[in-house]
């Protein structure tokens, strides 16, 4: 209806700049010249034959009225189809165009409205969208270290250094392990074990060995591929000396409290189990007869097992 009410406007709007124009009869030169063109009284008795004009007789064109070009011939007034109408100021075009918008008019008015149950019909028997089926699920790759996704776990085994300030060095080893809860906090726990060996002037040999274990809280700052960590660890220290005497040693062990309070720095690709602990560096206080301060370094590498999603 809409279309209809849009067309119907369209075309007044063109034919009323031509109103009251000098036309002709107009018949198609591929038919018959000599037809004879029905002009009726009224577009709403179409069928009351008024008078019949021949192809090329001139008339006045005065309006459009329900489809039909109002037309007057001498002293009568009647209306024929639009397409028999030629106004002698447009071209061939322009006269084309006006008829093709009458005839357009007139199959709009031809044809019927469906009515209300074939439109209910037509509903139903619409295609019903299929459901959706579930995508193939793509490959899992692996993505940067985020806030939602970090190690659940990491094992640490490194080269360990210890300086005293006695001056007396002593290196081993050093193994921890890390439980991480949230991507900045965890726990961690770790042994250690160190050794020395001094041969003074004499023929008496000194050895020396200390094992540790300490656990503590740990923090950590992810970026990427670096993770910043540090840690506040305590525990207990196992210290042994002995002494070797043309063959015969001689043993002696404390245990000690002891401390480490420092960090280290971590490089790791995102989503691979094997990564670096480039350095950790540790200020170990010890409490053996009053406490006393040393530094550790170790380095080492990193197993780290991912988090479940």
């Amino acid at each position: 209806m809409k279309t209809f009410i849009f067309t119907c406007i369209s075309i007044l709007g063109a034919v009323a700049a031509f109103a009251q124009q000098p036309a002709v009869i107009f018949c198609d030169p591929q038919t018959n010249q000599n037809i004879q063109v029905p002009v009726y009284s009224d577009t709403r008795a179409a069928w009351v034959l008024k008078e019949t004009l021949s192809c090329g007789q001139p008339v006045s064109l005065l309006g459009v009225e329900n489809g039909y070009a109002k037309i007057q011939f001498g002293r009568l007034i009647g209306y024929v189809e639009g397409k028999y109408i030629r106004l002698l100021q447009t071209s061939t075009d322009t006269d084309r165009r006006i008829a093709d918008l009458e005839a357009q008019i007139k199959a709009l008015q031809q044809q019927p409205a469906p009515a209300p149950a074939k439109q209910a019909a037509q509903k139903e028997a619409r295609p019903q969208a299929a459901p959706a089926q579930n995508p193939t699920p793509l490959p899992r790759t692996a993505a940067p270290e985020s806030h939602s996704s970090f190690p659940r776990a990491e094992l640490y085994g490194a080269y360990n250094f210890v300086y005293f300030n006695s001056n007396a060095n002593m290196d081993g080893w050093l193994a921890a392990i890390s439980a991480n809860f949230k991507p900045s906090i965890g726990i961690t726990s770790e042994l250690a074990g160190i050794y020395g060996k001094e041969k003074t002037e004499t023929i008496l040999h000194t050895r020396a060995s200390m094992y540790s274990f300490m656990a503590g809280p740990r923090f950590s700052s992810r970026a990427g591929r670096i993770t910043l960590n540090s840690h506040v660890l305590a525990g207990v220290m196992r210290v042994g000396a002995g002494i070797d005497f043309f063959g015969a040693r001689l043993n002696a062990a404390e245990t000690h409290f002891l401390m480490a309070i420092g960090g280290g720095l971590d490089l790791s690709r995102p989503g691979h189990t094997v990564g670096f602990r480039l350095f950790q560096f540790d200020y170990l206080p010890i409490m053996a007869d009053g406490w006393s301060s040393h530094v550790r370094i170790s380095a080492g590498v990193l197993i780290r097992f991912a988090r479940k999603q």
